[in-house]
């Protein structure tokens, strides 16, 4: 009965921290830009055009020494896609929050 009773009570602990860790995770994760303000400078690109987007992505990325010295997170949203230099912050609603600063 004691066994029992300790079985229970780890697999309670044991949930409680991968609920936990779980709920961790999904705090880092953005769905809009609030959070990052007064903290990074915020970059966000609108453009369904593949050459001109890649040409975007490739000058951010060739100049990452100086995006990070700056603190800047940027995100291009092909429409089809948000691709950022932190793929990590991107929250399932980021790229719809995203389309009300869209003014094509």
């Amino acid at each position: 009965m004691y066994a029992k009773k300790i079985a229970v009570l780890f697999l309670m602990i044991i949930s409680q921290t991968i609920m936990s860790s779980k709920t961790a995770a999904d705090n880092l994760s953005l769905n809009d830009l609030q959070s990052l303000q007064w903290q990074h400078r915020i970059v966000v690109v609108f453009s369904q055009d593949k050459r001109q987007y890649e040409t975007v992505v490739e000058q951010l990325q060739t100049q990452q020494n100086e995006v990070d010295d700056r603190d800047i997170i940027w995100f291009v949203n092909t429409g089809e896609q948000l691709l950022s230099n932190r793929k990590d912050l991107i929250g399932a609603g980021l790229k719809n929050n995203l389309q009300q600063y869209d003014n094509r």
